[in-house]
């Protein structure tokens, strides 16, 4: 069976002044059905980018120039604009970063819920009503008859992104994506919006690809994990094994920067260095000038994603990836940078 979403070597380049920008520079990752996938990295990353151009939302001076996107075995990259609105909505779902820059100010709550039902399903306005206040009550908002008849700045934030939730459900879509939708929140708010989301996918069976740059809040609902670091994934698996055997040292520097209450002299050890320029990359691996295991080799050739052993085996076919040359000295645990490498 087809996966729900299989994405092979995707390349995405921003034209500039200063150069070429290669935003998502060979990503290849697939979700299977139910799965709830995380994408995880600093900010330039490529996460945003990579989720957009499943959507044929990149526009100039940004231009897709390969890969293949098969959404349910079918290709949809290269449709066209008609088409891929068949899809946005239909078959893909989204939430975005901040719903105030996604809700319309000057249309009620109603309004919006019931837009994509009528005009992506043909219903009509009574059970277009109907279904808003249906998923107006899956997402947990009370009194959803009234929530209806309000606009989006009477809602607290919270709410507004549990209204996002039901828009991008509200047409059954098999793959939800989530780009960074706990950001604009307190941490409280944070764990009940990805509560939400989880719930949402166990109980509908909608494939979740979720954008984030904080490790410390997608542990309790990852099933399986993809580190990316300028525009590449560097390390993917199972949330098990990247949380508790990471294999590259990105991933490390990520899981050791999360904070931890195990003691007042507990101290966040942040990663040194900033992202690098993507259109003025070396010859090596791009991590290589903040990595504190770095050989000579790493200055020189960039590291494929390869297989490395697994830690903790299951019976799926489930494989941890890691695009590291030390990959294999590192101790399956948040390593100590110089004792493993040595």
């Amino acid at each position: 069976m087809a996966p729900v979403l299989d994405v092979k070597d995707l390349k995405v380049s921003f034209f500039t002044l200063e150069g070429e920008v290669k935003a998502v520079d060979g990503v290849s990752y697939s979700v299977e059905e139910g799965e709830f996938v995380v994408m995880v990295g600093e900010s330039g990353s490529g996460k945003s980018v990579s989720a957009m151009a499943l959507m044929s939302l990149i526009q100039s001076p940004g231009r897709i120039l390969g890969g293949e996107v098969l959404l349910e075995g079918q290709s949809i990259l290269g449709l066209d604009e008609k088409a891929i609105r068949s899809v946005r909505g239909l078959r893909i779902g989204m939430v975005f970063q901040e719903p105030m820059t996604s809700l319309n100010p000057v249309f009620t709550i109603g309004f919006q819920l019931m837009e994509p039902l009528r005009l992506q399903l043909g219903m009509d306005r009574g059970a277009a009503n109907n279904r808003a206040i249906e998923l107006l009550t899956m997402v947990g908002i009370s009194d959803a008859p009234l929530r209806m008849a309000q606009y989006p700045y009477q809602l607290s934030g919270g709410m507004r992104q549990r209204v996002m939730v039901a828009i991008a459900m509200s047409c059954g879509p098999k793959l939800l994506i989530a780009d960074e939708p706990t950001t604009a929140l307190d941490v409280t708010i944070q764990a009940q919006v990805l509560d939400l989301i989880k719930d949402v996918s166990v109980r509908t069976g909608t494939s979740v690809v979720l954008i984030t740059h904080n490790l410390g809040v997608v542990a309790r609902y990852a099933d399986r994990l993809n580190i990316m670091y300028a525009g590449k994934i560097v390390e993917s698996g199972t949330a098990q094994e990247v949380f508790e055997a990471p294999r590259h040292p990105y991933t490390i520097g990520l899981l050791n920067s999360v904070p931890r209450l195990i003691g007042q002299e507990a101290r966040l050890r942040p990663i040194m260095g900033a992202p690098p320029n993507l259109a003025r990359l070396h010859r090596g691996c791009a991590f290589q000038p903040r990595c504190e295991y770095a050989v000579e080799r790493c200055g020189t050739e960039v590291p494929p994603l390869a297989t490395v052993p697994l830690f903790f085996p299951d019976d799926g076919d489930s494989a941890h990836l890691s695009a590291c040359w030390v990959s294999d000295t590192l101790s399956p645990q948040i390593a100590e940078p110089g004792k493993e490498s040595e």
